[in-house]
């Protein structure tokens, strides 16, 4: 049945029973669950993909920086002759090779819902990645990750105002909530600092753009993005000769 509240199909589901060693999930996923974050009768939406910027994962390889006892700032310099950099983002005080890894990108991602909920409201926006993992370790994360495109669901009416919080992460209002946030560690804070100098930007909205209504979204989501139950034996396993 279509639910009123979210205008999308809600299926009816029996209640598992199940024994300690069996393990029963049933997920919305990812899309689903950000149009109903921000479905309103009536409102009109446009949806956008951002991925890193190239030019900034080019630009941090050249740099390297050190730091004493686990503290800011960061001495950043270009790389030279002889140098041997360790590419541990935040992990060594000497020798820190820069680059744009999944936990720079986390810190961005955490900026821009910051910075968002508190201009935009968090009814007025959402975000899902156009790849979903399942039992990946942060540290285990495909490096080429930060080019799979993130996709924003926003409000027509704070279009805008989303677009230039997504364009201006490497400003001085940004900056100074990005070094706020990465305290006391300060891990990302060589590369944020060097993108915040050359003023370039980290991530890149990509051309290809949706707008639609919410009634038209409902029903795309609602053809398109599945639901799914899973099952999994979480007991000992035998194997049969």
């Amino acid at each position: 049945m279509i639910s009123e509240d979210i205008g999308l199909t809600e299926v009816p589901r029996t209640e598992r029973l199940y024994y300690g060693q069996e393990e029963w999930n049933f997920g919305e996923g990812d899309v689903r669950k950000a149009f109903q974050k921000v479905f309103t009768p009536g409102q009109d939406y446009v949806l956008f993909q951002t991925i890193a910027n190239k030019e900034a994962v080019d630009v941090l390889r050249r740099y390297i920086a050190s730091r004493k006892d686990m503290s800011s700032p960061w001495n950043i310099r270009k790389i030279q002759r002889g140098d041997t950099p360790e590419y541990c983002p935040g992990a060594t005080d000497k020798g820190n090779g820069l680059q744009f890894d999944n936990s720079l990108m986390d810190s961005y991602q955490r900026a821009i819902d910051k910075i968002a909920n508190e201009n935009l409201g968090e009814r007025n926006f959402s975000h899902y990645p156009m790849v979903s993992t399942n039992g990946v370790h942060n540290l285990d994360r495909d490096s080429k990750s930060i080019f799979w495109p993130i996709i924003y669901m926003v409000t027509a009416e704070k279009e805008e105002s989303l677009k230039e919080i997504i364009d201006n992460l490497s400003g001085d209002k940004s900056f100074e909530m990005l070094k706020e946030q990465e305290s006391p560690q300060f891990y990302q804070m060589a590369e944020i600092e060097t993108l915040h100098k050359l003023g370039i930007a980290p991530l890149v909205r990509l051309p290809q753009e949706l707008r639609v209504g919410a009634k038209d979204l409902s029903r795309y989501v609602d053809f398109f993005a599945q639901m799914e139950e899973s099952y999994k034996w979480t007991g000992s396993v035998r194997e049969a000769d």
